[in-house]
């Protein structure tokens, strides 16, 4: 049990680490775009992210995350420093993302999830089948398995509205997403296929946010301030996988990596920032020297090399970001 007060308390420690002994700041993006379909509240738009780096090239000193590594290893962090990075590996990070990135000339770091590589990922494809779409009335649902079939009933017996109400939708998503980001690949895109051939009258407006393809990803990491990592193959949370498909969704991706890109992979990041001891050990195991969780902490001498804390970045305007920016930097 925590006493009360432990957040306070906590909050201040952190307070008091950053202003006293010198560490750096990593900030986490996803999707920089204008989107209208932001269910993950992850999207920033572009002329706000241009925002929060005329901000950091102000009152910070931007570093790429590997010179952030080498700080935490010989303990000689430049003063300020914020690294950037992001998560998955959107398309967008090619087109709205780096000519910002470029004009500030802040270098970031993509963790890139390999099994998507050109395709839309299973979350965006779940949130736009089931809250921008319709279950037929009929039932039971012709090819759906037991497994999605349960969960549509207990919802259903849980609610009175109409199945194709926001409520009922937002509730089947809510259970299906808990579900399938549990699973490993296999089992998400079974599931994936069967609401595939039941969903009727997809808002075909909505945008379809998709991740880079091989050569969009080539062409990104030819540019000096980008740096690549790793983000498993499937984006699969590690902890609820065998040992062995752990350590095949960690190394696999390593691997895929360099031979596309003809480069080192040296960094990885956590999906969902979901990690054990012994998933720490995998990712030692195969040959990366660091890795980012999703922590929101400063980093310092005492910080892990592979429980990087990060801050994840909401669509602040420039006043909103300086304003926590300088509370941590001081």
């Amino acid at each position: 049990m925590r006493f009360p007060g432990y957040k306070k308390i906590v909050g201040t420690s952190r307070w008091i680490v950053n202003h006293f002994i010198h560490g750096g700041l990593i900030l986490g993006y996803h999707l920089v775009t204008e989107t209208t379909n932001n269910i993950f509240s992850m999207c920033v738009t572009p002329d706000h992210f241009a925002e929060h780096l005329r901000v950091l090239n102000q009152y910070a000193n931007p570093v790429d995350l590997y010179t952030l590594v080498n700080g935490l290893q010989n303990g000689r962090f430049p003063r300020h420093a914020v690294a950037l990075t992001f998560d998955d590996g959107y398309a967008e990070v090619l087109y709205c993302a780096r000519p910002s990135l470029e004009s500030s000339q802040i270098p970031a770091t993509v963790f890139v999830v390999p099994g998507y590589l050109g395709r839309e990922f299973w979350w965006d494809e779940l949130a736009r089948l089931l809250l921008f779409g319709a279950l037929p009335a009929q039932r039971p649902w012709p090819g759906v398995g037991e497994e999605i079939s349960r969960i549509i009933l207990t919802v259903t017996n849980r609610l009175s509205d109409s199945q194709n109400s926001s409520q009922f939708r937002w509730s089947v998503f809510n259970d299906l997403y808990e579900r399938l980001r549990h699973l490993p690949c296999s089992g998400r895109e079974l599931l994936l296929a069967q609401l595939r051939s039941i969903i009727v009258d997809v808002d075909h407006t909505i945008q379809i946010q998709r991740a880079l393809t091989p050569e969009e990803l080539i062409q990104l990491s030819s540019n000096d301030l980008i740096t690549i990592g790793a983000h498993t193959m499937s984006h699969a949370e590690l902890p609820y996988l065998p040992k062995d498909q752990q350590k095949s969704e960690i190394y696999e991706s390593k691997v895929f990596l360099e031979e596309l890109l003809g480069k080192p992979v040296h960094g990885f990041a956590f999906p969902h920032s979901s990690y054990t001891q012994s998933v720490e050990g995998v990712v030692r195991q195969v040959g990366f020297q660091y890795a980012c969780a999703g922590l929101n902490n400063v980093v310092w001498r005492r910080s892990s090399l592979f429980r990087l804390p990060r801050f994840w970045v909401p669509d602040w305007d420039g006043d909103e970001f300086e304003r926590w920016l300088r509370r941590w930097l001081n």
